[in-house]
């Protein structure tokens, strides 16, 4: 992913999707201790 103010970033994600075909929710994680992962705290804090 390249994030416009974090630059690129690597993470692994899941998608959930939903009876209702314009519907679904996607999930982003990073590797444990990771700069991905520090970053990703950083950016929900913000």
């Amino acid at each position: 992913m390249d994030h416009p103010g974090a630059g690129p970033l690597t993470v692994s994600y899941e998608i959930t999707h939903f009876p209702d075909p314009e519907l679904s929710l996607l999930v982003y994680g990073a590797q444990p201790g990771s700069p991905e992962e520090e970053t990703l705290r950083v950016m929900a804090k913000a």
